[in-house]
C-alpha cells in the first residue's frame, strides 16, 4: 500500500493532527475538573517554577491563557491570577460553565492588552510567541509582557527549543507545516534555537535571569527581569 516511508511519515503527520486536535477540544471541556490530573500528565516540571516565580499574594497575567488551567491553579496558589485569551469562543466557554470564576478571564489581544504599565509582579505566557510569522509582531508582544511589569516584576515566557534532536528532524517540521496548508488548515509554529530566543526578548527589552529547559526538553522557558 505505501512504496516507502516518506508516505508512511506523511500518514502519520495527518493522523497525529487529527488525534491533537481532538484532545485539545476535549481539554478545553474537561480539564479545569481535573487541573492536578492534567499537570500531572503534562506540564508538572512548570508547576514549582511558577510557584517560585509567582508566589502567594501576587497579581498575575497569562497571555494566550486558554484553555486557563494556569489561572486556576494559581488562584488555588493564593495569586490574584487573570487569563487574557484571544479566540472568544474559550472564553464564552469558560465563563458560562464556571460563573463564580468569569472575572479571572477575558478576551484581548496580546499585543495590546487593555491594562496600564507596570500593573503585574508577574506576566507570563507558555507556547504563544511561537504561533505569529512576522518577528516584528512578536518583538512588540515581547514588548507587551514588559510593560505590564512592575519594575521589579518577572516575566516568564516559554518557546518550542530547537534542541539538538529538533535540528536533526527539522526537515519533518517542514513537512508537517506544508501538510498543514494542504489541508486547508495553515498553521505556524516557529522553533528558536538558545541564541534567537534571547535575541528576541532582549530586543522586547527584557534580560535573562535563566533559562530552564520544559517538556522533556522541547519547550525552553525564559524567567526575564526588565532592562533598566
Amino acid at each position: 500500500m505505501f512504496k516507502n516511508g516518506h508516505q508512511i511519515g506523511i500518514l502519520m503527520t495527518i493522523l497525529w493532527q487529527y488525534v491533537h486536535n481532538k484532545s485539545w477540544a476535549d481539554k478545553h471541556t474537561d480539564i479545569i475538573e481535573d487541573v492536578d490530573g492534567f499537570i500531572a500528565k503534562t506540564h508538572k516540571n512548570l508547576v514549582p517554577i511558577l510557584k517560585q516565580y509567582i508566589p502567594k499574594g501576587s497579581k498575575a497575567l497569562e497571555l494566550g491563557s486558554s484553555p486557563f488551567w494556569l489561572i486556576v491553579l494559581l488562584r488555588q496558589h493564593g495569586v490574584q491570577a487573570y487569563g487574557l485569551e484571544y479566540e472568544q469562543a474559550s472564553v464564552t466557554h469558560f465563563k458560562k460553565r464556571y460563573p463564580k470564576r468569569a472575572s479571572w478571564v477575558f478576551q484581548g489581544d496580546a499585543s495590546n492588552v487593555p491594562y496600564k504599565d507596570n500593573t503585574f509582579d508577574a506576566v507570563f505566557s507558555i507556547g504563544l510567541i511561537e504561533h505569529f510569522v512576522d518577528e516584528k509582531f512578536q518583538i512588540k508582544m515581547v514588548r507587551e509582557h514588559t510593560r505590564l511589569i512592575k519594575n521589579d516584576g518577572v516575566c516568564l515566557i516559554s518557546v518550542p527549543w530547537l534542541n539538538p534532536i529538533r535540528t536533526l528532524l527539522y526537515p519533518y517540521t517542514v513537512i508537517k507545516e506544508t501538510i498543514y496548508r494542504l489541508l486547508g488548515k495553515p498553521f505556524y509554529q516557529k522553533i528558536y534555537s538558545t541564541r534567537a530566543f534571547k535575541r528576541l526578548l532582549n530586543k522586547g527589552g527584557l534580560r535573562i535571569e535563566k533559562l530552564i529547559p520544559l517538556t522533556k526538553n522541547h519547550m525552553l522557558l525564559a524567567v526575564c527581569r526588565k532592562i533598566k
